[in-house]
């Protein structure tokens, strides 16, 4: 896939997202597993506070997006420990489910 068919897929997801209204969530498929983004709420300048989670694992199981990029989304977490992991997600492999599908 080129450069500029991950942006556009990237302009999609980042869409998406845009509209959400706090409390509103989306269901989407990434390599080959279901996950789910949530907004928990939206700030009077506009940002959103998202978050990422495994479908059918606890809350605990979810990870904070921190920077959304023209292809990636950046997530972060924190352990028990205070310890940061972060993973990049490839906006491009991700699929929007419908309600039907998730």
């Amino acid at each position: 896939m080129t450069y500029s068919n991950k942006v556009k897929a990237g302009r999609v997801i980042v869409e998406r997202m845009d509209s959400l209204n706090q409390d509103e969530k989306f269901t989407f498929k990434y390599r080959k597993e279901v996950y789910q983004l949530t907004c928990y709420s939206v700030y009077d300048n506009g940002e959103r506070n998202l978050a990422i989670g495994k479908v059918g694992v606890m809350s605990f199981g979810s990870m904070n997006i921190g920077k959304i990029g023209p292809t990636t989304i950046e997530l972060y977490t924190y352990d028990l420990m205070n310890q940061r992991s972060t993973y990049k997600m490839d906006m491009s492999s991700m699929e929007v489910l419908t309600p039907k599908e998730a």
